[in-house]
């Protein structure tokens, strides 16, 4: 049974569902890192349309690549293809949070970036 389950993870894997790692810059990958709490008010959201994420295995490689650089309440919805994920903009931008999706073979179709406080009056 071991070997059943290794085998379709393989498959997964080759079909482009698992993605690579990423290569961002140095500052994204240690963005998660660095120890200085941030305030909610200065966080902005990032919502992010990936039109190729197509499997759970999708799902768990952005999220644990987001996560470690840092990102809070990261949402990631497959049956929409949206993820939505919280960040310091003094530790990452969004361009390079885009890049760590990307890095790990999924390309972004759209992204919009919301202050912490245009998220409190329904965003724009």
């Amino acid at each position: 049974m071991k070997i059943l389950s290794t085998f379709l993870l393989s498959i997964a894997l080759l079909a482009g569902c698992g993605g690579g790692e990423a290569d961002a810059s140095a500052r994204a990958a240690g963005a998660g890192e660095a120890a200085a709490a941030t305030s909610d008010a200065d966080l902005r959201t990032i919502a992010m349309t990936v039109p190729t994420m197509a499997c759970p295995i999708c799902v768990r490689s952005i999220r644990v690549r987001l996560r470690k650089a840092g990102l809070r309440d990261i949402q990631i919805d497959l049956d929409t293809k949206l993820v939505r994920a919280r960040f310091d903009p003094a530790r990452i931008t969004a361009v390079e949070v885009e890049a760590l999706v990307e890095g790990q073979g999924f390309p972004v179709e759209e992204r919009r970036t919301i202050a912490a406080e245009d998220e409190h009056e329904g965003g724009r």
